[in-house]
């Protein structure tokens, strides 16, 4: 009797270790061999072209100073962007951006019209971009409106 019983146990034993090692071997070997995944630069579509270099760094300008106020490409009224390069010239963008209280102490007709449109607030733009700075900024805001 006593032999019956180890016997069982022999087996049984046996069969649960067998078992295991099955179960383990169907969890940990994949059914087909994984593959290396190599990372291709991206596949342009639609005719979306690259942005300018230029666009990169008014885009780093954009999102630090002056996308919780505008929009790039969204005609919202206040705050929108939508077609200043060709309602402003650069020179009046300059001043604007830099510092617009200066426009609105001398009067300036333009920073007028703006204030009637989209009322006065608060915030006046006082910033110190560089010519550069504010060129590429206004390329980012033009690359993005145009694609």
């Amino acid at each position: 009797m006593i032999k019956r019983i180890t016997y069982g146990v022999i087996f049984g034993s046996v069969l649960i270790i067998t078992g295991v090692v099955f179960l383990c071997a169907f969890i940990v070997l994949p059914d087909t061999p994984q593959q290396t995944v190599v990372e291709k630069e991206p596949i342009l579509f639609c005719g979306t072209p690259n942005p300018p270099q230029k666009s990169a760094k008014g885009r780093e300008i954009m999102n630090s100073n002056c996308a919780a106020c505008h929009k790039v490409n969204i005609d919202l009224g206040n705050g929108a962007l939508r077609g200043i390069d060709k309602n402003y010239n650069a020179a009046f963008l300059m001043d604007y951006i830099n510092n617009e209280d200066s426009l609105i102490k001398v009067n300036n007709s333009v920073v007028k019209q703006l204030l009637q449109k989209y009322g006065e607030n608060d915030y006046k733009h006082k910033n110190e971009f560089t010519k550069e700075e504010i060129e590429s900024l206004i390329s980012y805001i033009v690359f993005y409106q145009n694609n």
